[in-house]
């Protein structure tokens, strides 16, 4: 599989993801399915980190998994989500899913750098 078509995946997934968090400010779409949603990006979330990290390497060779700031974000949230979810914080989760809203800088972010090489 190529990079660009896994990044392209990523993309969209993050794209749907924001659109359905940004659904849920609104009271009018404010439901338990959209709610029910988040385990699955979730999931989503867990299997890019492990791919990334059995490609890119965890913390040791130059241009690894943690060495990029917006990995270690990713890390991070992803790392507090399952243990929100371990401990049964209902409020803690909705807090990292606006969290996840900063991923969108992360895709933003990239794209100006292919801008400027």
């Amino acid at each position: 599989m190529n990079s660009w078509i896994f990044e392209f995946i990523v993309l969209m997934t993050v794209i749907a993801h924001n659109i359905i968090i940004t659904m849920t400010f609104s009271q009018n779409f404010a439901s338990n399915s959209i709610d029910d949603s988040y385990p699955y990006f979730l999931g989503f979330y867990t299997i890019e980190m492990f791919i990334k990290i059995s490609a890119l390497g965890y913390i040791f060779p130059l241009g690894s998994y943690m060495r990029d700031f917006w990995n270690t974000l990713d890390f991070s949230l992803i790392f507090s989500s399952h243990l929100s979810y371990i401990v049964n914080s209902n409020q803690a989760v909705i807090i990292l899913k606006y969290f996840r809203i900063l991923v969108a800088l992360k895709i933003i972010s990239k794209y100006l750098e292919q801008q400027h090489e």
